[in-house]
């Protein structure tokens, strides 16, 4: 099933146009009857059962009739024909309201007409048979045995969610079809005595976001009447019924695509699509609905902040923040009020600069997992990089899972042109010195870029190719990168000609008790996580795609011809140690799976571990025997023995 949600191009299916004779019933039937058929030899087939025409059995891919019934038009049906279809041998069942070949017209309705054709064979069946189905409805009827046991329940249908109401649309008009367990085809008419176009939608429930839109223009013989609107479902498709009271239909298929199930990564950027098309509630409405008190407290702590920060007094919102932060939960602080939260306390930079809460935003950082660079527009690193928040930037690395690779190399780029300011002479443009001791090391910020777990090389490729545009920027990210590669090739030579074990500084015990090596481990803390190298693999990673996007750049500046000369011979070094090592992938592999087994086995709780113990093994607990391998069992007189391989 596709992973993308789309509605394609509808097409005509046919169109009908009513000349019934027969009597009229107050009841008033539909005109055009649509149904898919059940066949488990050939998809694509519908069967159309059209008042005062016939049944027709119609193939959506080549938009023509493969089987017709025509009855005439005084024969008019109580319901949508089925039809049956089993290796192209198709049975159709069609219940008649009125027909002259009824023997008692009193009997319309109850009589069921059963046509049996083949795709195979030229010539279809044209006798039908014909049954009389008797209809009994009892106001109060219990049926069962004399024995046994029964049990009455009910039950009563509550929503998930707060239900909401669609806009632009005629409520009158609407019709909605499942597609899977969330997701649903809507088509509806928009408001106005004679519309012109069909909204065809897909709607996802669970995120109540409109996935796909699509307008069907309406043939002009809708143009005098409002047609009703009716949706099928059939396989993989849809087909959208058209009709008027005057008797003209017509039958639309309409292709679509959609995921098995809803995902947050599909829907969450749907919102502004969505917008136009739900009511907004009134101030009354919003007032009226019953809301928690925690949710009045989130209410109260943004009105006092935004209050606070409109009239410039950071502190006092940095204090009211701080108030509510020690008498609420880390749970509490949801997507909504965390995306509210951040546009009051670090505003977007116009020509003036409004004023922005520092320590509120490091706070909401330092819990991860809670800020998301979308919430904001232009996103998180570019509201902090306008305020020069280094201090920030750094710490959204480790507690913002979205950033987007472009954000992080423009980024880089903005810092490496400061650092270039910072280190010319006096005649030039100089930093704020200020702002010049809050700056983070070049070193430190591109290890940050490098080892960042959610950024891709293609992103990565593409954000070096769109924001590094002089030479002297790409020379000094290499002059890193080398340094880097000349510091682990000697860090790796420190025990020895080939330092392949650590030293005991090297290995520390984790939270489980298991050895582990402190590279491993969780990203170093103060003066060490300055001064800590980036793993090997990330940096050659991050340096193949620096390559890519930038070689030509310093092919064409002179000053980095050594630098890449150096970068060579330090990639030749490490591709021949790499080859030596192969050579050991065999002998060693066993122990790094074994200490992998071991690091897996110690993280799961002790519950769990008891709980294994219990069921001991499977040969002692049968029949209490000490089954071991090799064990021989007796069973009556005959003899079993137990062949483990």
């Amino acid at each position: 099933m596709s992973k993308t949600v789309s509605i394609e191009e509808p097409f005509q299916l046919s169109s009908y146009t009513s000349s019934y004779r027969g009597k009229q019933k107050s009841t008033g039937s539909e005109h055009v009857f649509v149904n898919s058929v059940s066949s488990r030899s050939k998809e694509g087939l519908v069967t159309v059962t059209a008042q005062a025409d016939g049944v027709h059995l119609v193939d959506t891919s080549s938009l023509h009739s493969v089987i017709s019934h025509t009855l005439g038009p005084s024969t008019s049906f109580s319901c949508p024909a089925a039809t049956l279809g089993v290796e192209g041998e198709y049975t159709t069942y069609a219940v008649v309201e009125a027909s002259p070949d009824l023997a008692d017209q009193e009997e319309g309705g109850r009589i069921v007409w059963r046509w049996r054709d083949s795709l195979s064979s030229v010539s279809s069946e044209k006798q039908r048979d014909t049954r009389v189905i008797f209809l009994r409805l009892l106001h109060r009827a219990v049926q069962g045995r004399l024995m046994g046991s029964y049990a009455l329940s009910t039950s009563q249908l509550r929503p998930l969610a707060r239900p909401f109401k669609l806009a632009n649309l005629s409520p009158e008009t609407v019709s909605i079809t499942a597609l899977t367990s969330s997701h649903v085809l809507l088509a509806a008419l928009p408001p106005g005595a004679s519309p012109s176009v069909a909204h065809i939608q897909i709607w996802d429930l669970q995120y109540s976001v409109l996935l796909s839109s699509h307008s069907l223009p309406l043939p002009s013989a809708f143009s005098s009447s409002l047609p009703g609107l009716k949706l099928i479902p059939a396989r993989g498709q849809a087909i959208l019924s058209l009709s008027t009271p005057n008797g003209v239909s017509s039958l639309f298929v309409i292709p679509y695509s959609t995921p098995p199930q809803s995902t947050l990564a599909v829907a969450i950027s749907k919102g502004a699509s969505t917008k136009p098309w739900i009511q907004s509630d009134t101030p009354e409405q919003r007032k009226s609905e019953s809301k928690s008190k925690a949710e009045v407290e989130r209410e109260r702590v943004v009105a006092s902040i935004k209050s606070a920060m409109a009239s410039g007094k950071v502190s006092v919102a940095e204090g009211a923040f701080g108030a509510w932060l020690k008498e609420t939960e880390e749970s509490l602080m949801d997507y909504n009020f965390v995306k509210e939260l951040l546009e009051v306390v670090l505003p977007s930079v116009g020509k003036n600069t409004p004023p922005h809460a520092p320590q509120i935003v490091q706070t909401l950082l330092d819990r991860r997992g809670i800020v998301s660079s979308a919430m904001v527009d232009g996103g998180l690193l570019k509201r902090l990089r306008e305020r020069s928040e280094w201090a920030s930037i750094e710490a959204s690395f480790s507690s913002v899972v979205d950033l987007p690779e472009s954000d992080i190399i423009h980024t880089l780029i903005t810092l490496v042109k400061l650092r270039r300011q910072q280190a010319e002479p006096g005649d030039a443009m100089q930093v704020d010195s200020a702002s010049a001791t809050d700056l983070p090391s070049l070193s430190s910020f591109l290890s940050l870029c490098v080892a960042y777990p959610n950024a891709t090389s293609k992103g990565v490729v593409l954000g070096l190719k769109k924001w590094v545009r002089d030479p002297e920027d790409a020379a000094s990210i290499a002059q890193v990168l080398e340094s880097w590669m000349r510091a682990l090739g000697q860090q790796r030579k420190a025990n020895g000609e080939v330092g392949l074990l650590p030293s005991n500084k090297d290995l520390e015990k984790n939270e489980h008790g298991v050895w582990v090596i402190t590279a491993d481990k969780k990203v170093k803390k103060g003066k060490d996580a300055k001064k800590a190298l980036p793993p090997l693999p990330k940096v050659v990673s991050f340096l193949q795609s620096f390559m890519d996007a930038c070689f030509l750049q310093l092919l064409q500046h002179s000053p980095s011809h050594k630098l890449l000369q150096q970068l060579q011979a330090h990639l030749l070094e490490e591709a021949s140690f790499s080859d030596v090592l192969e050579q050991l992938r065999g002998s060693l592999e066993p122990f790094a799976v074994g200490h992998q087994k071991t690091l897996k086995e110690a993280a799961i709780p002790e519950r769990e571990k008891e709980r294994q113990r219990q069921k001991g093994d499977w040969r002692q607990r049968r029949n209490g025997a000490p089954a071991v391998v090799g064990a021989v069992g007796t069973i009556g007189v005959y003899q079993v023995e137990e062949l483990v391989l």
